[in-house]
């Protein structure tokens, strides 16, 4: 085997016999729906993923390869792009991991790779988490090929392959990149994990291709409605969540001026915005062509949800000139739902809420226990007699509001939404200018007094 800083993710997998796909114009897709398959199963164990002190760590090049902001929030990425690239954007230079970061954002390292490197010219992802070890690598030219891995020896060459490029650029972060390398070793292969991974990206190659012709022409318009759906979400996360990087970057430049850190500090949260409405979307879309299982349900501690979601929907709402109060007991019980998918419903619910109020508007979230259920309400006062606005349902999923230029998942399709983790969603005009959102969540049996509720 040729030494490692002079082989790619490819040549490495090559020469150590991985699972692969058969080379060609599919591979691109084959990459996608891995990225796809992986995101599946780092949700299903988002609760487990939290918990853990080391949760994981996510190494890729070019651009960020996951689209979901609560599981970048958490695996921190480290991303490596060509010098080119690297010096075009006028990044800075790297940074220890939590130095110069902003309240409530998650800073990437961003590393540069030679034009000569051979990992420069490849998509590659290496994931590292207690229950999940995998490598993925995607290389373009007249013979595409798509390989992945998850062998532990060959993940631990691929990891060793970018520590030592990060020796070259950054020593410093290559003593931190050790130490977070050395409390993730890769984990012994999962039959299990393997199958479930495979069964999941199958799914996820099947729902990009054509509609068979043999199908009922009557069911296709449905059923093609929701794949535009899918790929609109991902073609609109994809170019923001490499925007949000790139300022995210940025914003470790300790010359920037007061005035151009707000600016991009306004760009970060209006991508982080976007992106989760989008992912929310997405995730929508999956569930109603039934792509992925039943959301797996678990103690979901929503006080602990709550106080990671509160300072961004603050942020959000004094960005539109509104006030957001709090009106929680002082402890909060868990309840059983799917923690992730939970969470972005949520703040599906606050942005809806947020982009059609006017400015001078107040929002309540209040909370109380009811039964066997926990009941969330959220209840907005407009600041004045609301203007008739026309909305247009697009599809099955989707409504747009011409006058604002958003675009939502409707009404029924949110309800669904929340059926599926367990609770139930309910919609009630007060008045005029009053109406309240109510979300019931099953509470955990026997449960406990939660932790305190933020205020």
């Amino acid at each position: 085997m040729n030494p490692l800083h002079q082989l790619g993710f490819t040549d490495l997998l090559r020469e150590s016999e991985p699972w692969r796909t058969d080379p060609g114009r599919a591979s691109e897709r084959q990459w996608w729906a891995a990225i796809a398959s992986a995101t599946d199963l780092l949700r299903e164990d988002w609760p487990s993923l939290r918990a853990a002190p080391s949760p994981g760590l996510l190494m890729c090049g070019p651009l960020p390869v996951l689209g979901d902001q609560a599981l970048l929030e958490v695996l921190q990425p480290w991303i490596w792009m060509p010098e080119v690239w690297y010096r075009g954007l006028s990044l800075p230079a790297p940074c220890l991991p939590g130095a110069e970061e902003t309240s409530g954002t998650v800073m990437p390292q961003v590393l540069a790779l030679t034009d000569e490197d051979p990992l420069a010219r490849e998509q590659f992802c290496l994931l590292l988490t207690p229950a999940l070890s995998l490598v993925l690598c995607y290389r373009d030219g007249d013979r595409p090929s798509f390989q992945f891995s998850f062998e532990p020896e060959v993940l631990r060459h691929c990891a060793l392959m970018l520590w030592q490029r990060t020796v070259r650029v950054a020593p410093a972060q290559a003593r931190w990149l050790q130490e977070r390398l050395m409390a993730l070793p890769p984990v012994e292969v999962n039959l299990g994990t393997a199958s479930a991974f495979m069964h999941r990206m199958l799914a996820h190659l099947e729902s990009q291709d054509a509609v068979p012709v043999t199908q009922d022409p009557a069911q296709r318009p449905e059923h093609e409605d929701v794949e535009l759906v899918q790929a609109l979400a991902h073609e609109v996360q994809t170019p923001l969540t490499t925007i949000r990087t790139l300022t995210r970057s940025l914003l470790r430049r300790s010359e920037l001026s007061g005035a151009a850190r707000q600016r991009l500090e306004s760009i970060d949260q209006e991508c982080s915005e976007q992106i989760d409405r989008f992912g929310l979307i997405f995730r929508a879309a999956e569930i109603d062509r039934q792509e992925v299982m039943e959301p797996p349900r678990a103690r979901t501690a929503l006080a602990e949800l709550l106080a990671e979601s509160l300072p961004r929907w603050q942020r959000q709402a004094e960005r539109r000139g509104l006030e957001l109060r709090l009106d929680l007991p002082e402890s909060l019980p868990a309840v059983v739902s799917d923690p992730a998918l939970l969470a972005q419903a949520l703040g599906g619910l606050m942005d809806r809420c947020t982009r059609n109020l006017p400015g001078g508007s107040r929002l309540c979230l209040a909370a109380t226990v009811l039964g066997g259920q926990l009941k969330l309400m959220l209840r907005t006062q407009a600041s004045e007699q609301p203007r008739a606005t026309p909305t247009r349902e697009l599809g099955r999923l989707l409504v747009f509001r011409p006058q604002t230029g958003s675009l939502g998942l409707n009404l029924q399709t949110t309800r669904q939404l929340f059926q599926r983790l367990g609770g139930r969603l309910t919609v009630q005009q007060i008045s005029a200018t009053e109406e309240q959102l109510t979300v019931f969540l099953p509470l955990e049996t026997d449960h406990a007094p939660g932790p305190a509720a933020p205020r």
